[in-house]
């Protein structure tokens, strides 16, 4: 599995929705009507998985599940 299918992965099993259903465009309280709390435990999840740190994710308006694949990308350079 690469970053962004385990990104689409942790995502679509804490907002219980299917991975094909979340685009890079999604925003995830706009579209994918996540809680802050949702949000929250996106954040520690994809921490805890990948073994990085998302310092700027919760403070994002608007957050995009794209920006969260590139923020996961740049985390791991």
């Amino acid at each position: 599995m690469n970053n962004n299918q385990a990104v689409l992965t942790i995502i679509a099993e804490i907002l219980g929705v299917e991975p094909s259903d979340i685009t890079e465009d999604a925003e995830f309280i706009l579209d994918l009507n996540a809680t802050p709390e949702d949000i929250k435990n996106i954040k520690l999840s994809l921490e805890s998985t990948l073994d990085i740190s998302l310092e700027e994710f919760e403070q994002q308006e608007n957050l995009t599940v794209g920006e969260v694949q590139e923020m996961v990308e740049d985390s791991l350079l």
